[in-house]
């Protein structure tokens, strides 16, 4: 069985236990001043709304809320039941002629009778198998006809118990239980994988929104280059220094810098949106008119990318859906064991033990009861043997085979979640080396920039030269702001990858519940 303390980790039910103040004050120069309501929010706030709000974590915790039902659900086997059984009959029977040899040599006439029985009880199921009953009848005969008449009380209790010790023995009833337990297990580690994966989305999303608002902003930047380039064109075309045609061409410039503008702040407005969705679940109109301002900064200095070695380590221990095809192998286990037992001859040992008691007064019916004066003591052996056993025979094969596929998963997701972490660390390390050199490629545009529009103002250079400048200088601005974005999403990528996404943001996660056989679930 696997341990609980592998599934401390992963459980999807989270709880916002500590929270690691990541609030580093930023200054987002995009937002406009529009009377739109604000929501300023760091990354780590803005998970712990997303596991209060998101449908995904929603459903993803009321499925393993489902399967802890269920767990209860299983024990329901093992109640006791109390039983009452009344059986009332009446009727007339229709007279009878003794014949002997061909000749008739006796007679009874109709005969009216009266039949009622009360049985009540209770019996159960152990966790070994084994079944018991205990019940008490009382019962009334009445019967009479032509000069005959009686009416009679009798009463029986008895105490059964069956054992059974081939089929049905051993642990069968008992793995009932841990098929369930496992299946809350497997629930909880396939809701947390969901749930990894929508954090690793909302995290995503949130530095899809930061660097939308950078990008806004440096296209108001290259708005900004483009105009001062058509003043310092228009004020040369009036000199007389430069011709029409550089004064048009930096114009169309300045046109295509505002369109792309445009383009900038429609893409804010669709990262706003996806966030919202996926930390607020919006659940009227209004609520979407919100704009959220990303409150935390990323992480500018290169992190230390560990060993590969050890972010696998970590990965295979921690990982939900690993965590998930191991139950699964296990739980396969369990059903294999259990149809092995079914394939076997039902061999059930039953002992009885009770009294009983006849008498014409009701009282002293039930009194005689109490007594051993008239007793019944029985001890019953049960065989039976399936001619072909084809039904059992057939789904312990059946379950082999699945048991065999459940190994296969297993393997194959080890195998999925290995090289996802060997290309998430080589993903880390190609983004932090692109940063650094798409910061310098901005740094050396920049200086050509300058330059070229310092010589433009002393008419040492061209309109077309500085605007090729221009434009190289804003396509290696665009060019760093993806590989900053790119860079924190393969960190991102990195830690959702191990299983270590929430504990990074301080978000603890609860241990799953304790299922302790001797701790049975409490009545609804």
């Amino acid at each position: 069985m696997i341990p609980l303390s592998l599934l401390l980790s992963v459980c999807v039910l989270w709880s916002p236990a500590a929270i690691v103040d990541d609030d580093d004050a930023t200054t987002i120069d995009a937002v406009p001043d529009d009377g739109v309501p604000t929501l300023a929010i760091n990354l780590t706030d803005a998970l712990l709304m997303a596991i209060e709000r998101n449908t995904t974590v929603q459903g993803a915790q009321l499925d393993a809320q489902s399967a802890l039902e269920g767990y209860g659900e299983a024990w329901g086997a093992f109640d006791s039941v109390f039983f009452t059984d009344v059986n009332l009959g009446r009727g007339k029977r229709a007279p009878t002629v003794n014949v002997v040899g061909g000749v008739g040599v006796g007679a009874s006439g109709a005969t009216d009778y009266l039949n009622l029985n009360y049985t009540t009880g209770f019996r159960g199921t152990l966790l070994t198998g084994t079944t018991w009953q205990f019940d008490i009848n009382v019962g009334e005969r009445y019967v009479a006809s032509p000069g005959f008449r009686s009416d009679v009380f009798s009463g029986n209790s008895n105490l059964s118990v069956t054992h059974p010790l081939l089929r049905g023995g051993g642990d069968y009833a008992r793995q009932a239980l841990e098929l369930a337990q496992r299946t809350v297990f497997i629930t909880t580690a396939a809701a947390a994988d969901l749930g990894r994966e929508t954090l690793e989305a909302i995290v995503t999303a949130y530095w899809n929104l930061y660097f939308a608002y950078r990008d806004v902003e440096t296209k108001a930047e290259s708005v900004a280059l483009a105009q001062e380039l058509v003043d310092i064109t228009t004020r040369k075309f009036d000199q007389g220094l430069q011709t029409r045609i550089d004064q048009v061409e930096a114009e169309a410039e300045l046109a295509q810098r505002l369109e792309e503008q445009l383009t900038a702040s429609n893409t804010l407005e669709d990262a706003n949106d996806e966030l919202l969705k996926l930390i607020t679940a919006p659940g009227q109109i209004s609520e979407w008119n919100r704009r959220i301002i990303p409150s935390t900064e990323p992480k500018e200095e290169p992190g230390v990318t560990p060993a590969v070695n050890d972010v696998v380590e970590t990965a295979l221990r921690r990982r939900p859906d690993i965590i998930e095809a191991r139950l699964r192998v296990a739980q396969a286990d369990t059903e294999v064991a259990r149809a092995d037992r079914q394939t076997l001859p039902r061999l059930d040992v039953t002992a009885g033990i009770g009294t009983n008691s006849n008498d014409k007064d009701f009282g002293n019916t039930t009194e005689g009861l109490r007594h051993r004066t008239f007793y019944d003591e029985s001890l019953v052996l049960n065989f039976e043997l399936p001619i072909g056993n084809r039904a059992a025979g057939y789904a312990l094969r059946r379950l082999k085979v699945a048991r065999d596929r459940a190994g296969v998963t297993l393997r194959e997701t080890e195998m999925n979640v290995i090289q996802e972490v060997r290309s998430a660390v080589r993903g880390v390390q190609l983004q932090e080396q692109r940063v650094i050199a798409t910061s310098e490629s901005t740094r050396l545009n920049r200086e050509l920039y300058e330059g070229e529009r310092r010589r433009l103002q002393n008419d040492l250079s061209t309109p077309f030269q500085v605007r090729e400048t221009l434009q190289n200088l804003l396509a290696a601005i665009d060019t760093e702001t993806r590989a900053r974005l790119d860079r924190e999403v393969a960190r991102t990528r990195l830690l959702s990858v191990q299983g270590l996404l929430l504990q990074h943001y301080g978000i603890a996660v609860p241990e799953p519940p304790r299922l302790d056989e001797s701790e049975r679930p409490p009545a609804p």
